[in-house]
């Protein structure tokens, strides 16, 4: 499963997600993804802070750390929030973010009597924790910020259509099913990633040009909340 994090709609909000939006895999925490997990961890500790990067202390030993991410902003087109570019903004006091601004995000179950503690579960109480370097204040917006997760959409398994004729839920109709199969190059086919045109998914990279050229994934996004990053340059959420 792939997950990205991206902007909020207005342009205040929507600056640390400029900065750090980039197409990630959100990696399982094994014994190979700790050491890139600490070393994130380790980098973060080492630039300038106001507060270090998140613990989990003792009293949290029941909670079970099941994913992370490392965030940047490299892996998308280059804007005013993130890039110096000529003539419109290499003069100006940088934004928000820039080249080396940098992320850490953590997911951790956290077992609740009467839930689950899948981690691929719905029900289940999941807390994320974001830590971020290299991040200014926004003025206008008072430092605040928000953070979507876009869940890479699938396309759904096939099953008969209800008597009203609309689809199961969860499920797409034989119809629909032979519509997208009939887009493209064919990919739309149950259990790949949904593409807005059939073909294979293309990804958000730093060389992407709206609108000739950008991601063609179909996305789901939830909202995770909002903080304040009136801080030196970090920010924690």
């Amino acid at each position: 499963m792939k997950k990205r994090l991206v902007h909020s709609g207005s342009v205040g909000l929507a600056v640390l997600w400029t900065v750090l939006v980039s197409h990630f895999a959100w990696e399982s925490f094994s014994f190979a993804g700790a050491n890139l997990h600490q070393a994130r961890l380790a980098e973060l500790r080492a630039r300038s802070h106001t507060y270090l990067p998140q613990k989990f202390s003792a009293s949290h030993q029941s909670r079970r750390f099941v994913r992370y991410a490392l965030l940047d902003n490299k892996n998308f087109q280059p804007n005013v929030f993130t890039s110096l570019l000529p003539g419109i903004n290499d003069t100006a006091e940088p934004t928000a973010g820039g080249p080396d601004t940098i992320g850490l995000v953590r997911m951790v179950v956290k077992p609740t009597p009467g839930l689950p503690t899948g981690a691929a579960d719905p029900r289940t109480h999941v807390g994320v924790y974001l830590d971020v370097a290299g991040l200014k204040s926004i003025k206008a917006e008072a430092g605040w910020y928000e953070a979507f997760l876009l869940y890479n959409t699938r396309v759904p398994p096939v099953a008969p259509a209800r008597p009203n004729g609309q689809a199961q839920f969860g499920a797409i109709t034989p119809d629909d099913a032979a519509i997208l199969a009939a887009m493209g190059t064919g990919h739309n086919v149950p259990g790949t990633v949904f593409t807005l045109d059939g073909q294979e998914p293309r990804f958000p990279s730093a060389q992407d040009h709206w609108p000739d050229r950008w991601s063609n994934v179909v996305t789901f996004p939830v909202n995770a909340g909002a903080f304040n990053a009136l801080q030196n340059d970090d920010a924690h959420a």
